[in-house]
């Protein structure tokens, strides 16, 4: 079963691949047993290896395990196809596109990828950004969905009910990886907000005021899962960013099985 099928048929457990640390740590990433993983397209202040070189070295783990992350507006419309083609190449039929950021001159924007790609490769399965805090996110999120996506995947999640609320107005009811950050300490969240990601006030006071603040995190993202789950008419799922040590994010997966 694919990963795309696991996504499909809900309760899907998919960890972002942390390729931009030491290999060592990559590989004991894939070694968690979940549903599958996602191979992130350059984070933003970071110089890494690209994830179709990183994709290629992982012989040991099925590529379609592996959902392939493409940043559209780094690239032009036929270097974007060429990457995507490329993962296809090395086996991977799920790809998930963000716009990311803008390199001047080359970018193309997600809608407009996700409709290329699923006019030009048929079968392959295409999933796209949900930023609930974003102005004017109804909008985007029923074009995406025109375009053809497969399924979402949203940003960090701290507030279910925002997210609820929008895809409820948009109609969405397909599959959902709802985004969740585990073992992570107050210097993460600040890493967190500097990065975009919106922190509401009582989440910032509730892990300041725990002695643990990784364990309070676990727990709060098991909520913010609930509530979720317990509103959203679809197939749900999470997606996992690993944060602090490899063997505690480890530990912490469990919640979800």
């Amino acid at each position: 079963m694919s990963v795309f099928d696991k996504v499909e048929r809900g309760g899907a457990i998919i960890v972002e691949l942390p390729i931009y640390r030491e290999g060592e740590v990559v590989a004991r990433t894939v070694e968690i047993d979940v549903d599958g993983f996602l191979i992130p397209d350059a984070p933003t202040g970071r110089v890494g290896p690209d994830g179709l070189a990183v994709l290629s070295k992982l012989g040991q783990v099925g590529p379609d395990r592996f959902i392939l992350a493409q940043a559209s507006g780094r690239r032009d419309l036929c270097s974007n196809l060429s990457r995507i083609r490329g993962g296809i190449l090395l086996g991977v039929d799920a790809f998930y596109i963000i716009y990311g950021d803008v390199r001047k001159g080359c970018g193309v924007s997600a809608t407009k990828l996700i409709a290329e790609v699923k006019r030009r490769f048929p079968g392959v399965h295409v999933g796209a950004a949900i930023s609930p805090e974003r102005p004017g996110e109804e909008r985007l999120l029923r074009r995406k969905l025109e375009a053809g996506a497969d399924f979402f995947i949203t940003q960090i999640c701290f507030d279910a009910r925002t997210l609820l609320d929008l895809v409820r107005k948009a109609g969405l009811r397909g599959p959902l990886l709802l985004a969740l950050a585990l073992n992570f300490g107050l210097e993460s969240l600040r890493r967190m907000e500097g990065l975009g990601i919106h922190v509401p006030e009582d989440v910032r006071r509730r892990l300041s005021a725990s002695g643990d603040p990784k364990e309070e995190s676990a727990r709060l993202a098991r909520e913010v899962y609930e509530e979720v789950s317990e509103g959203y008419e679809g197939p749900l799922g999470v997606y996992l960013v690993p944060f602090g040590g490899i063997e505690g994010f480890r530990k912490m997966v469990s919640i979800f099985k």
